[in-house]
């Protein structure tokens, strides 16, 4: 599911007087270090200023999926709400809950519900149905007959009338649209992903010594080798502790060349010399704000045989420009090179989804701001001149059209 489909299913769900809830995955690429898929994924509701006819602001609330990032406002950082080198979504789609009943080791399905209040509500309902108690003293009598609520789920044991043991679960469930999966599916192994490190003590000015030459990466980082200090151990903690001559330890720092500031982390690998061979192990050293601005002040001074950091981010200013030639065209020049192609577009007047051909030759098309009934009428020149702020094709073999899309942001 694409972010406008989103936000069109929540403005339904408002002016149907309904709450849902949903989901949002940014793009690994969207952050300087790697995020498991669950801390990259935010949980948002249709309870927002975004989705809603006649606010006064776009906000849009929601928080990570693993607790790790709670109440963020994300249309501050999301590409999609119009910010610069913003947060990229991945994917999105509905979430429902959908409640479990078990009584001695028989599980059955007993409903499916919008948001998790009302699947809860549900739960305490189904709970009174079958252990015959009312909703006044549900919470005094599950604790009397050993049982107990809690957000997700509730149990009790040995319970009249039949004396059955009894297990109620909420399992939230994610719905891009494709497919159906589970949150157990939503979590990858945080094992995979660099453990954070840290000594006893903090970098100085005299630590930070660069060797090599600075490389512009593709995400545009630019990396700096840092010579290993004496006595990492105190700095980076016992992870790096090398027996003499056994291993080796590289030390990689970033300076985001787009934000214009040191990346937070520090990443560190450790080569350790084995009987039977080697082993490599990568870590990442969390950046204190005193230490990110020691590292800046020595990335900007470093000299790589007469190569400055400024030059590095020049010559890339540089070799972008074509691109950005690129993305200044009118809609009319991509649809004139782009025959027999769908464009589907954000612009300033809302959505729009029409084929090139068509865009062509029609006098008058319809866009839509992501509320159902509310498209608003307008002239086709006035699309067709627009400029692209950027664009990208999808191949006909990964769009749910079926056809050839360029996605495309324009502006006036």
């Amino acid at each position: 599911m694409k972010f406008n489909e989103l936000v069109t299913e929540f403005c339904r769900a408002n002016e149907e007087g309904r709450a849902v809830e949903g989901y949002i995955v940014f793009a690994p690429q969207s952050f300087e270090l790697p995020y498991p898929l669950q801390s990259r994924t935010y949980l948002v509701s249709s309870d927002n200023k975004r989705f809603k006819k006649g606010m006064s602001g776009n906000s849009i609330f929601g928080s990570a999926l693993d607790g790790s990032d709670n109440g963020v406002r994300l249309d501050l950082y999301m590409e999609d709400a119009g910010v610069e080198n913003g947060w990229v979504v991945e994917d999105c789609g509905l979430v429902s809950y959908q409640l479990l009943e078990t009584c001695d080791r028989s599980t059955m399905v007993k409903g499916i519900y919008s948001t998790k209040t009302e699947a809860h509500n549900a739960m305490q309902d189904e709970i009174c149905v079958a252990l015959m108690y009312s909703d006044e003293d549900i919470n005094q009598r599950m604790e009397e007959e050993t049982g107990e609520i809690s957000d997700f789920g509730a149990w009790a044991n040995d319970v009249m009338p039949n004396h059955g043991d009894y297990d109620w679960d909420i399992i939230r469930l994610f719905n891009n649209g494709r497919s159906i999966r589970s949150e157990a599916d939503m979590n990858e192994n945080k094992n995979a992903f660099p453990k954070v490190i840290r000594g006893r003590r903090e970098f100085t000015a005299e630590d930070i010594v660069f060797d090599d030459e600075m490389l512009m990466e593709e995400n545009g980082l630019v990396s700096f080798y840092l010579c290993v200090p004496e006595k990492p151990e105190e700095i980076l903690g016992i992870a790096v502790q090398l027996e003499e001559g056994s291993g080796s330890i590289n030390l990689l720092a970033f300076f985001n060349g787009k934000n214009d500031h040191v990346a937070d982390m520090l990443v560190v690998t450790v080569i350790k010399d084995m009987a039977d061979g080697s082993s490599e192990e990568t870590y990442l050293y969390k950046f204190s704000d005193n230490e990110k601005k020691l590292f800046e002040a020595a990335m900007r001074a470093y000299n790589y045989n007469g190569c400055t950091l400024k030059e590095v981010l020049a010559d890339e200013e540089n070799d972008s420009a074509s691109g950005n030639e690129q993305a200044n065209m009118t809609v009319r020049e991509i649809a004139e090179k782009n025959p027999g192609v769908l464009l589907d577009m954000m612009t300033p007047y809302g959505y729009l989804t029409i084929m090139a051909d068509e865009l062509l030759r029609a006098k008058e098309v319809n866009t839509n701001p992501g509320t159902a009934g509310f498209d608003m009428c307008v002239d086709a020149p006035d699309i067709l001149n627009m400029k692209a702020v950027s664009f990208f094709t999808v191949d006909a073999a990964e769009t749910p059209s079926g056809k050839t899309e360029i996605r495309m942001i324009t502006d006036n």
